[in-house]
């Protein structure tokens, strides 16, 4: 049932008659409602509704890293949809219905910064993510004050753990903590950089899969 929020005047909410109202971004649309088809989806239709329903519930933990981190690749200017789209494109292997994310081809951040340079992660003592980088390359540049960003992520688990702001590219070091949950499982791990404004942003670099002990 559709609803009038803002009067008889307003935009409305929902399925009217033939019609449905939403807000995007603030303002109301009106489309057709969609007609009930009474054909089999066909192969081809099979295979995308897996290949988007894949994407979206892959990346849905990672929402508020992605938000930001792919907020400039394409032109939405929604980083989630942005992400989505890049891993539907070159990130998923197999045919339907054996189809899987490669996550070393996921992107969850996307720009035109310098990446790190000898970027590495390990395991510290106290169970959390080391990241090691080369600080020197940059220093003396506008690009040693880039914050870098932190993700670890267990697909599987729906698990993830990540800094939107860490230390600056000039230290060449970070850490990041991991919850209990992390324990005894692979992780996959990613990096990027940027800008104190939060506006530019590297290409996100993947570090591998570690085990968490």
């Amino acid at each position: 049932m559709g609803k009038l929020p803002n009067g008889i005047l307003g935009g409305i909410s929902g399925k009217v008659g033939t019609v449905v109202g939403y807000v995007m971004n603030g303002k109301a649309y009106v489309r057709s409602a969609p007609r009930k088809s009474e054909q089999k989806p066909s192969a081809a239709q099979l295979a995308m509704r897996q290949r988007f329903a894949l994407a979206q519930n892959w990346l849905k933990p990672l929402t508020p890293f992605v938000r930001i981190g792919c907020k400039n690749y394409g032109s939405s200017g929604r980083g989630f949809i942005a992400a989505k789209s890049y891993l539907m494109h070159y990130a998923l292997t197999g045919t339907h219905p054996e189809v899987s994310v490669d996550p070393a081809m996921v992107m969850v951040a996307w720009g035109k910064l310098p990446q790190a340079t000898g970027a590495s992660v390990s395991l510290d003592a106290s169970g959390n993510l080391s990241f090691q980088w080369d600080a020197n390359e940059y220093r003396g540049t506008n690009f040693q004050n880039d914050h870098v960003m932190l993700l670890a992520y267990i697909p599987e688990a729906k698990l993830a753990a990540f800094d939107l702001c860490g230390a600056r590219r000039s230290k060449g070091g970070d850490t990041l903590k991991l919850d209990a949950g992390f324990s005894g499982k692979e992780a996959d791990v990613y990096m990027a950089f940027i800008t104190e404004e939060r506006e530019e942003l590297s290409n996100s670099q993947y570090l591998g899969r570690i085990t968490v002990i």
